[in-house]
């Protein structure tokens, strides 16, 4: 069942040189919810993540995550705060081993304070222990154990996909922002990311995830919001979304 509010997006903008990408957005995702985030190339869902997760700043709106103004907050602080996304075109470390990428993702390590090296040793290995205790629980979990010591970079797109989930889950998320969770990726490893996402809600992680597979995202979303021309058009269950004409027309070209 979903919960409160976790976020809320209010009448966001975000314009290019005389052109807005997103114009006008308003929605919430509740604890516990899986929402897709549908529309036509162009249509402007990478550019509402990217103004939701502060990699680039709005025209107008706000974003309130859990409690908190995200604009009026550093943009590293979306990330501290529990909310943590990835991105259509994989970003790993490509000359980091895979267990190197998960394990720079853990948060609050009192080794980056300098003096803590001396001053509080042991609290440091202390920490490091239960990251890597932690860490090797995700990689196995992702089923990329095999993999530890190798390169990022020599990994399948399919692989980084599945590393880059893992380095956002040790992050400890409340909201995962995926962006094309599935995107190039064959069929098999397809349905074995979504059943991720489904067992990652049971643990009590909130998704939004943008997907243009719509036979997958409809399958595994509890609401779908619909973009095109840089609005919302719609918003609803998966079945009252695929009837409603203006999505139709979206992806047809009919209007």
């Amino acid at each position: 069942m979903a919960g409160e509010t976790l976020l809320e997006v209010r009448d966001v903008a975000r314009e290019f040189d005389g052109f807005w990408a997103v114009n006008g957005v308003s929605f919430f995702v509740r604890e516990g919810e899986i929402v897709g985030l549908i529309g036509p190339n162009g249509a402007g869902k990478s550019t509402l993540f990217q103004v939701i997760s502060r990699f680039i700043p709005p025209s107008r709106g706000e974003v309130i995550f859990d409690g908190h103004r995200l604009f009026q907050l550093p943009p590293y602080m979306p990330a501290r705060l529990g909310m943590v996304r990835t991105f259509q075109i994989t970003r790993v470390f490509q000359r980091m081993t895979v267990w190197e990428n998960v394990m720079v993702a853990g948060k609050d390590h009192p080794g980056e304070v300098f003096l803590n090296l001396f001053l509080q040793p042991r609290r440091v290995r202390e920490y490091e222990k239960g990251q890597a205790e932690r860490a090797k629980e995700i990689v196995q979990y992702f089923r990329l154990w095999h993999l530890k010591d190798s390169y990022a970079g020599t990994l399948s797109g399919g692989q980084r996909k599945l590393l880059e989930m893992a380095r956002a889950l040790m992050m400890r998320p409340r909201l995962l922002l995926l962006d094309e969770p599935m995107a190039g990726v064959n069929p098999a490893l397809k349905e074995e990311i979504l059943k991720y996402i489904v067992d990652l809600r049971e643990k009590g992680i909130t998704f939004l995830i943008i997907e243009h597979d719509m036979d997958l995202i409809m399958k595994v979303s509890d609401r779908i919001l619909v973009m095109n021309q840089g609005q919302l058009i719609a918003e609803g269950p998966p079945d009252k979304v695929q009837a409603d004409p203006a999505v139709v027309d979206a992806y047809l070209g009919s209007a």
